[in-house]
C-alpha cells in the first residue's frame, strides 16, 4: 500500500471521501468546542487530528484543503466568530501540515527539528499576541515574550514527540485494517 517513499497508492474516490469525513469531523470538533467553551483547547487539538488524519493518504494537498475546508465550515457553523478559531487557523491546523513537510524533507533529522521548533516558538507567541489584542489584554512585551519562549522550549518537545507518536500510531493502525486501500 506504501511505496519506498510512504506514499499510498489508493483511488481518488476514496482519498475524497476520507477527505470528507476527516473534514466532517474537524467541523463537527470546532463547532462542539464553540458550544462548550469549558475545553476549547481540547476540541481545537482534535480539530488538528483531523487534518493529520487526511495527510496520511501521502498528499501534502489533503491536509491543505482538508484545514481549509474545516475552517470554512466551522465558521459558517459558528456564526463567522473569527476569534475563537484563530488558534485553530493559524497554529494547530497547520502544525500538522509542517510537520508532514518536515518529515518529507531530506534534512538531517537536528535541523528538521531545530527549525520546527523556531516555527513552533514564533507561531505560539504570535497567536498568543494576536488572541490577547483581540480580547483586549495587554502584555508588557519584552519579558511576556521571553515567558512564552521559556515556556514553549519544555512544550515544543512533549508537543512533537506526542504527534510523532500519534501519526506513527495512524499509520500502523491504518496499515493493520487496511484502510484506504484501492
Amino acid at each position: 500500500m506504501r511505496d519506498r517513499d510512504g506514499v499510498m497508492h489508493i483511488k481518488a474516490s476514496y482519498r475524497l471521501a476520507f477527505a470528507a469525513v476527516c473534514v466532517a469531523l474537524g467541523t463537527l470538533f470546532l463547532t462542539i468546542g464553540f458550544f462548550v467553551q469549558a475545553v476549547v483547547s481540547l476540541w481545537v487539538f482534535l480539530g488538528s487530528l483531523c487534518v493529520m488524519l487526511s495527510l496520511e493518504t501521502g498528499f501534502v494537498r489533503d491536509g491543505v484543503l482538508t484545514h481549509i475546508a474545516i475552517t470554512l465550515l466551522s465558521l459558517i457553523f459558528n456564526g463567522f466568530n473569527f476569534i475563537y478559531l484563530i488558534p485553530y487557523i493559524y497554529f494547530m491546523g497547520v502544525c500538522p501540515i509542517v510537520s508532514h513537510l518536515f518529515e518529507k524533507t531530506k534534512m538531517p533529522r537536528l535541523a528538521a527539528y531545530l527549525i520546527k521548533h523556531i516555527w513552533f516558538t514564533s507561531q505560539i507567541t504570535i497567536t498568543t499576541y494576536l488572541s490577547a489584542g483581540l480580547f483586549g489584554l495587554q502584555f508588557d512585551s519584552a519579558m511576556s515574550t521571553i515567558i512564552i519562549i521559556a515556556i514553549c522550549i519544555p512544550m515544543f518537545f512533549f508537543y512533537n514527540l506526542g504527534m510523532v507518536n500519534i501519526r506513527r500510531r495512524f499509520r500502523l493502525l491504518f496499515a493493520k485494517i487496511n484502510v484506504l486501500s484501492g
